[in-house]
């Protein structure tokens, strides 16, 4: 079985975190079967680039188009992704495309117009979620989703507001990959003082880093650290925050790490904390519960589908002082928190093993393959 992978979000040298959870599932699929990510950037000299990656090939090309600001020049972009694909078609012979987000559904439906080549969707987009999508992406979606083979979607509430609005097909529910031979817990001993929490995403509004930061100033311990990795357009008032508030020796504000260096970044903290408004599912939730950390939460559409209920905590999504509260309850919780339950969770449920083998069963049903 041959698959190409399409998506407008995969790993770079300078974002090593954008789209790591399509990179987990094609470097997992490669394990079973013939899997190439095919990947069209933007550029101003015309060139290509192949990149073995393990037994997963990366093939890049990069060349001039205008940002997509409507469907005529979104349609552009598909025709260039329609040669790339074209090109290493002729070669390979693909199955069936497997596209990532609305931009890669729309790639390949494009593709699917011209060749008449199955293609099944994942969709991830918290925008989807929140219907916060811009118009002009909304009219073109049911369009892509009708012509799809199959529609997945990777958190529960996600599903449902693809089929209340955009698709009459049933969507599936299948979360992403989680490399559990990775992350996984270190066979040292976690020191006990100071307490560490970590938080790790876009230091956004959505993702809460300003109400993070002012939960933890308002915590009755004060024997606590705080590590928080992610960049976006709050980081200079969080820096601004952390100065202000004396927080300097305590918190600990880094830029995106590479995957490779995020097993340890885990193993060095206690307790992960998500305070997401919208989460289509939550992937560092899954990687931090992996490595035997108890979580604490916000019910924002995909975490609350995947936790684990022994050790972690749901708490509010605004209100900083109730958050404040969580934080402080756990630390009383924590010496009777069994870490190997919480990774036990993610072996049973979310290993690569589980994820490909249903992702496996659903190519073969779209090329009758027995």
């Amino acid at each position: 079985m041959r698959i190409a992978i399409l998506s407008s979000w995969y790993p770079t040298t300078k974002s090593p975190l954008y789209g790591i959870f399509v990179q987990a599932q094609a470097k997992a699929l490669s394990e079973c079967c013939d899997v190439d990510v095919l990947l069209l950037e933007r550029g101003i000299i015309p060139r290509t680039l192949t990149i073995e990656d393990d037994k997963l090939t990366v093939y890049k090309k990069s060349g001039f188009y205008l940002p997509n600001r409507n469907e005529q020049l979104l349609k552009i972009w598909a025709h260039q992704y329609y040669l790339h694909y074209k090109k290493n078609h002729d070669q390979k012979k693909y199955d069936l495309i497997h596209c990532h987000d609305h931009y890669g559904a729309y790639a390949g439906w494009y593709i699917n117009q011209k060749m008449d080549i199955p293609y099944v969707v994942t969709i991830h987009n918290s925008s989807i979620q929140s219907m916060t999508l811009v118009d002009w992406k909304k009219s073109y979606l049911p369009k892509v989703l009708k012509n799809a083979s199959h529609v997945i979607a990777v958190g529960h509430k996600l599903g449902e507001i693809l089929e209340e609005n955009f698709t009459s097909q049933k969507v599936e529910i299948l979360p992403n990959v989680v490399n559990t031979n990775v992350f996984k817990p270190n066979e040292y001993k976690k020191k006990t003082s100071p307490f560490k929490f970590l938080f790790i995403g876009d230091l956004d509004e959505n993702k809460g880093v300003m109400r993070m930061l002012e939960s933890f100033m308002k915590m009755k311990s004060k024997d606590t650290q705080l590590h928080i990795i992610g960049r976006g357009p709050l980081r200079r008032e969080a820096v601004n925050f952390i100065d202000e508030n004396g927080l300097a020796e305590r918190v600990l504000l880094q830029d995106q790490l590479p995957n490779a260096d995020l097993p340890d970044v885990y193993n060095s903290a206690h307790v992960y904390v998500s305070l997401s408004k919208e989460e289509t599912f939550g992937i560092t939730i899954l990687e931090a519960m992996s490595c035997g950390l108890p979580v604490i939460y916000t019910r924002s559409g995909g975490p609350e589908h995947i936790i684990i209920e022994h050790g972690c905590i749901e708490t509010t999504k605004t209100d900083t002082a109730q958050i404040s509260k969580s934080l402080d309850k756990i630390i009383s919780d924590y010496p009777q928190i069994d870490r190997s339950l919480i990774r036990q969770h993610v072996l049973d449920n979310y290993s690569s093993k589980s994820i490909i083998n249903k992702l496996l069963l659903i190519y073969k049903n779209v090329i009758h393959e027995e």
